[in-house]
């Protein structure tokens, strides 16, 4: 289940590890099933919180956002990249 969630929702965008953990977690999903499905996908490359902060950071950029509102936003996003 937790495998088919982190799919679904990495076929529309990246995503943060954090923000598939909360997905995960509301359909109550397992902690530990959590981490291990999570781990498991940063392995076999399918989840980089540093390449999804800098992308995510790139995208922003072209709406002329500033610094500071970025790392806010990434914060909120759950990316501990700084």
């Amino acid at each position: 289940m937790a495998r088919e969630i982190g799919l679904r929702l990495l076929d529309a965008r990246a995503r943060s590890r954090a923000e598939l953990a909360e997905a995960m977690a509301k359909k109550f999903v397992p902690q530990d099933v959590i981490t291990e499905t999570l781990d498991r996908f940063e392995e076999v490359g399918l989840v980089d919180d540093a390449q999804f902060a800098a992308l995510w950071v790139e995208g922003q950029q072209r709406r002329m956002k500033s610094g500071r509102v970025l790392r806010q936003e990434l914060r909120r996003k759950g990316s501990t990249t700084r």
